[in-house]
């Protein structure tokens, strides 16, 4: 299963171990569902743009209390996904619709809300720049990205640089958006069990899950490179957990939304 832009060959599957051993889909589900635009958003269409395996919008559709007037498109272009997806949403299947497609073949139009939850680094930079002008269409966001201080993109200095100016290239994108369209950020705390010195986990778990975490297949790496990426982790291993920071990103057209120089009590709720 190979994603078109993934960091190496088995990228996907080392993903989806990563996520197993973190708790970020709940939370960022919890997050999504919080947020004031999604609670206050009149759009009739949610689309959650690179739904993976789709349990992150499964949470928010389980906590929406809006499902009576909503729909929800679920695109991403692994048709293997997307069958997991269908079965872990299967509960909500009157109410979903599945598209196997990249994002340059979505039409958008001023009845959709897009989610996009840590996929915007498998883009382009000209994907990303179009992603954070759809709001040009009447398209709201919701952008979960690294926080150019977590220890991703730390990492990815070292060993992805790519993806690293790719992260600062949303947040390039965003400060843009920041001067045309109702704005705000917050930010997301989550974690991920420890694969370093471990005993309950195998090597093969170890190496899938520092390649997700360096955005660079374990196995190619030397041993200096590797020295240097476990000593990066050491510093955020707190009780076993390596903690991660990430960017809660809104971008609304709707002007009953307080608009981002005028809000006064600090960030938007996550």
């Amino acid at each position: 299963m190979i994603i078109p832009g993934s960091p190496f060959d088995d990228y996907t599957l080392s993903w989806r171990m990563f996520r197993c051993m973190s708790n970020e889909n709940m939370i960022f589900g919890d997050a999504i569902s919080k947020c004031d635009i999604y609670i206050r958003s009149t759009k009739r269409v949610i689309v959650d743009l690179g739904t993976g395996d789709g349990d992150v919008i499964k949470r928010v559709i389980s906590h929406d209390n809006n499902t009576d007037k909503r729909t929800y498109l679920l695109v991403d272009p692994s048709d293997e996904y997307l069958h997991i997806a269908k079965l872990l949403t299967s509960k909500y299947a009157p109410k979903i619709s599945y598209k196997c497609m990249s994002f340059k073949d979505i039409v958008f139009n001023e009845n959709m809300l897009c989610l996009s939850v840590h996929m915007l680094y498998l883009l382009d930079d000209h994907e990303i720049a179009e992603v954070f002008k759809l709001p040009e269409k009447g398209v709201e966001l919701i952008v979960i990205c690294d926080d150019g201080e977590s220890v991703f993109s730390e990492l990815w200095t070292k060993f992805a640089k790519k993806y690293y100016e790719r992260t600062l290239q949303i947040i390039k994108s965003f400060n843009i958006a920041k001067e045309k369209y109702d704005c705000c950020e917050s930010y997301i705390n989550t974690k991920v069990i420890s694969p370093i010195k471990n005993d309950r986990i195998g090597e093969e778990v170890f190496s899938s899950m520092m390649s997700v975490m360096c955005y660079h297949d374990w196995r190619d790496m030397n041993d200096d490179d590797r020295e240097i990426a476990l000593a990066i982790i050491q510093g955020y291993i707190i009780d076993g957990y390596i903690q991660c920071r990430s960017r809660l990103i809104q971008i609304n057209t709707n002007k009953n939304i307080i608009r981002l120089e005028e809000k006064t009590t600090g960030p938007c709720k996550d």
